[in-house]
């Protein structure tokens, strides 16, 4: 599924999308963005993970993301 869209809109070399990652401290310190599209999210830990590497999260205002993410400052 992700593929198909990755190709559609010409992106495949540029996104990378992992599931169910372990070693989840190697891919945070490469990544240049946090992104979380939950409809639903209980207090927002990988969230405060991903700024813990000093990334931007892009966030919608779901659940505890709009009390760790300060808008234009450490996210959106």
């Amino acid at each position: 599924m992700f593929n198909k869209k990755k190709k559609k809109l010409d992106i495949k070399n540029k996104l990378i999308i992992k599931e169910n990652i372990v070693d989840i401290e190697n891919f945070l310190n490469a990544a240049d963005v946090g992104i979380f599209t939950s409809d639903t999210e209980s207090f927002g830990m990988g969230a405060l993970e991903v700024m813990s590497y000093g990334s931007p999260v892009l966030s919608t205002k779901a659940g505890g993301s709009p009390e760790v993410i300060e808008n234009n400052k450490n996210g959106f």
